[in-house]
């Protein structure tokens, strides 16, 4: 009687848990629903953008990350990658894998009050024209990846703020750059 009783508390143990991961699954499900709301403003600015600016069209190579934090961490996802839904960001990441003369764009969703600045290492930044630029006031920078470019993989840093925070954290991924045989 005592086995049975114990296999009772188990499997009920172990229902419970399952409701529990399934509670998770359907959270997470909801935040990747929110990544594509993020991500489809996210879009819709970046093709602004580049409408915009003269010679270009929406249509032009483009990789957008969207930073969200929850439960403090950062995660990022980006339209051009694999991976469908969120990632966590952490200084080994790499968050977009780029053509040469493609636009980057960072765009900051749920969670991330601030998207402050994207700045490159100095052996990275030599090899842009130009520096990462604010598009959208704390919302979204973005930069053109060199098309004669010498490095395979750049070094960032993102500058970003959640509610709560006084200034600016710093977070240093990577992004990688195809090569010809790619």
């Amino acid at each position: 009687m005592k086995g049975l009783h114990v296999l009772r508390l188990f499997f009920a143990f172990t229902l419970l848990l399952v409701a529990i991961a399934c509670q998770e699954d359907s959270y997470l499900e909801e935040e990747i629903l929110d990544t594509d709301e993020d991500m489809i403003a996210a879009i819709q600015l970046a093709d602004d953008y580049l409408n915009s600016i003269r010679g270009r069209d929406a249509n032009a190579e483009k990789s957008i990350t969207v930073l969200k934090y929850h439960k403090g961490k950062l995660f990022f996802a980006t339209n051009t990658d694999e991976i469908k839904g969120y990632q966590e960001l952490t200084e080994t990441s790499v968050t977009a894998i780029v053509e040469p003369g493609e636009y980057l764009f960072w765009y900051s969703g749920g969670g991330v009050t601030d998207l402050d600045g994207i700045e490159f290492d100095p052996n990275s930044q030599e090899d842009f024209d130009e520096f990462p630029e604010e598009i959208n006031e704390d919302k979204m920078w973005k930069i053109q990846v060199p098309d004669d470019g010498n490095l395979s993989m750049y070094k960032y840093d993102i500058l970003y703020q959640y509610k709560g925070t006084e200034s600016p954290i710093r977070l240093d991924p990577k992004i990688r750059v195809k090569n010809d045989e790619e």
